[in-house]
Parts: structure tokens; C-alpha cells; sequence
């Protein structure tokens, strides 16, 4: 079993703290587009939670040369106390990887566990603080559990976490920021025209955020998405460098039900699931002015 420890990778703790400050506050004011968008209490604490995520990685690229993993890398949930949300990813023998998560202000508490293909605890972090850092590196190649949880919060909160890995993409921290806040302006926007308001996506060990890199004419598909019988709205968007953004909902047959292909880097879906057991999100970078980080959240109306 490998033990991680704290300032793992790169001695990374004091700067973390640092940038959690600062990132907070810049991030917060990115959000705020009027008292509506203050107003919308979910966005507050993705905002929240992302900026402690982004405090950890701006630690760690500032003192070590990982970067954003390939595929999906960045992640949030909403989750009461107690709860729970696992994500599956193969990973490399020999290659150093690094969790990093952090939760909104009404976290107190927020760990993240490693299990192996044996369903075997790894590496963990879980001290009583919200900003988890587990620096790992798998003695075989295989399918593994990351798995965020949130011990002890007295309400319901969001949390999210970023994957990174030794030489891997190197997004400037802030870019993580701009396609943040744009997709939480999105959510904003449908809070605000939906009767019921809109809600981050709930459902039991599901995400509701998903980021990842894409270089122009690459695509990312996210499948076995689960949903309640319900209206869901998806809003997509990217960093500076995204000029056009495409989203497709899929059935488990990889049929399109529903797609926002305008020439645009801002693509929303909106559909009323149900009928399917799971489903899929195909998302497009058509154009970019290099490789953009692009955001996806999911939302119950």
C-alpha cells in the first residue's frame, strides 16, 4: 500500500492556502453579474469549491512539472454529509499522478480514497480539512476508484476534484476559472427563466461537473451518465481559447436525442430524461485558438 502525505507532490500546503485566498475572491467576482447571479446558491458554492481545487493545482504546477490528465480532469459533486461519488480511471504503472480536491465554504470536512482493481484502499488523504492532496503512483496498470467524499458539512455543499499527472497538460490555472464562471452564468441564466429554479445535478454517486482538455477537432464522450425522470439542462463552455463548442445528449445506442451545434463556444442541452437507462454526452472542440479546457454541468429544472 502506498501512504501519501500532505505536501505530496512538491511540498505543495502553504502554497495551496495561499492560493485558495486569492483564486476565491477572483473567482467570486467573475460569478457575480448582478444580485441575480449572488442569489443563485449553487453557483456560490461550485465557485467556492472550484477555487480550493484551483488553489491546489496552481500549488502544485507552480513546483513540479505535472499538469492536467488526458481524458476527463477536472470533477465536482453536490453531495450532503456523509455522501459519497466515485470515478473510475485506468491508469499507468510508474506514472505519478496527483488528486487534489476541495469543498465550498460549508465543508468541513472533505477526503479523497484510492482504490486499486482489487478493490484495495491505495492511497488516501483523510485528514479533517477540505482540501485533500493524494500524490499516487500505481504499481500496476489497471482500472482504479477515486473516490471524493464529504465526512461531515452541516448542510448539503458542493465539492469537486482535479486529476493531474508528471507531464501532463499545462492549462495556465486560470483558464480553469473563465470556463467556470461562464458555465455558471449559464446555470444562472436557466435558474432564472426555469419556474422551479435549477439545481446542480443530485442524483446518488453521480458528478454534476466534468472537465477536460481538448486541442481543436478532438472530441470527448462521457457515457453510462445517469438520470432521474426529470428536465435536465447541460450547459457547456471553454477557456479563451474555445471559438466553438458542440454538445450531443446520446442514447445508449450512441443515438443523438438532442444537440446544440451553433457556431458558438457556449452549447446548452435541455431534455426530459426518462426513457433510457443511461445515457451520453459528446462534446466537440470545432474551433480554438489552441488546446482549450472545456466545462460541462449538469442541472435538474
Amino acid at each position: 500500500m502506498e501512504q501519501h502525505h500532505k505536501d505530496a507532490p512538491g511540498r505543495i500546503r502553504s502554497t495551496a492556502v495561499r492560493s485558495t485566498v486569492l483564486l476565491g475572491a477572483a473567482l467570486l467576482l467573475l460569478t457575480k453579474s448582478g444580485n441575480s447571479a449572488e442569489e443563485w446558491r449553487p453557483g456560490k458554492y461550485m465557485a467556492q469549491a472550484v477555487a480550493r481545487v484551483m488553489g491546489g493545482v496552481r500549488g502544485v504546477s507552480e513546483k513540479t512539472d505535472y499538469g492536467y490528465d488526458n481524458g476527463i480532469c477536472v470533477l465536482g459533486a453536490y453531495l450532503s454529509q456523509g455522501g459519497n461519488v466515485n470515478f473510475v480511471r485506468d491508469l499507468e504503472k510508474g506514472q505519478k499522478y496527483a488528486f487534489l480536491g476541495g469543498g465550498a465554504d460549508p465543508a468541513k470536512d472533505v477526503d479523497i480514497e484510492v482504490f486499486d482493481p482489487d478493490d484495495q484502499k491505495v492511497a488516501e488523504d483523510t485528514e479533517a480539512d477540505a482540501i485533500p492532496i493524494v500524490g499516487f503512483t500505481p504499481k500496476r496498470t489497471g482500472s482504479y476508484t477515486i473516490r471524493l467524499e464529504l465526512p461531515k458539512s452541516p448542510q448539503a455543499t458542493f465539492c469537486g476534484m482535479a486529476i493531474m499527472r508528471d507531464g501532463g497538460w499545462d492549462v495556465p490555472v486560470d483558464n480553469l476559472s473563465t470556463a467556470v464562471a461562464k458555465v455558471i452564468a449559464l446555470g444562472t441564466k436557466a435558474d432564472e427563466l426555469n419556474k422551479t429554479g435549477a439545481r446542480f445535478h443530485q442524483e446518488t454517486n453521480t458528478w454534476a461537473l466534468f472537465g477536460t482538455v481538448l486541442k481543436q477537432g478532438e472530441a470527448s464522450t462521457l457515457s453510462n451518465m445517469r438520470f432521474e425522470r426529470r428536465k435536465h439542462l447541460i450547459a457547456v463552455a471553454g477557456d479563451n481559447n474555445a471559438k466553438d463548442l458542440d454538445a450531443y445528449l446520446l442514447d445508449p445506442n450512441g443515438k443523438t436525442l438532442v444537440e446544440d451545434s451553433e457556431s458558438d463556444a457556449t452549447p446548452v442541452l435541455e431534455y426530459t430524461t426518462g426513457a433510457h437507462p443511461s445515457y451520453g454526452l459528446r462534446i466537440e472542440n470545432n474551433k480554438a485558438g489552441g488546446a482549450a479546457l472545456v466545462i460541462a454541468t449538469v442541472l435538474d429544472l
